[in-house]
């Protein structure tokens, strides 16, 4: 199975923390919360009955990066694409996390699976780097955590 799980299951951290796979949940919104449940389901299925599950930890899914937070969460739509069929393709995953980014050099998110299903991102938000550094909120909370603008939100 391959879930679309969200950043914002984990949208609580620290912008200067580095994350891994298997890093504390700590959602951020409601959204983040629905996200939670449905990475423990498909752990419970996996542990219970076997059912293989990729969990995507999607970021910023758009056309491009469009804030600053973005150089660290985008993921292109290419990419997005052949995240999708890496998961849905891999044999023998068991249950893990991909973190679902672009090849960001300012990613919040380390280790994960991408190499045990064969997925290697092939953009990068680091080409908009000079056009929105800067480019931020004026709420400290929506700075601060990796969830962004869903911090603030319930």
């Amino acid at each position: 199975m391959v879930f679309a799980s969200s950043n914002h299951a984990v949208g609580f951290h620290g912008r200067t923390t580095k994350l891994d796979n298997g890093c504390e949940l700590r959602p951020d919104s409601l959204y983040g919360l629905s996200k939670v449940y449905g990475e423990n389901m498909a752990k419970l299925y996996w542990m219970k009955h076997g059912v293989e599950s990729v969990l995507l930890r999607i970021g910023s899914c758009f056309p491009e990066p469009s804030t600053e937070r973005m150089l660290s969460t985008w993921l292109s739509y290419p990419d997005v694409c052949s995240l999708v069929v890496a998961a849905g393709k891999a044999p023998e995953v068991g249950c893990d996390v991909v973190w679902g980014a672009s090849n960001n050099s300012r990613s919040f998110w380390g280790r994960d699976a991408r190499a045990k299903i064969g997925w290697r991102p092939k953009d990068s938000a680091d080409d908009h780097e000079a056009r929105l550094l800067g480019k931020a909120t004026d709420n400290p909370t929506i700075e601060k955590y990796q969830g962004g603008i869903d911090t603030t939100r319930g």
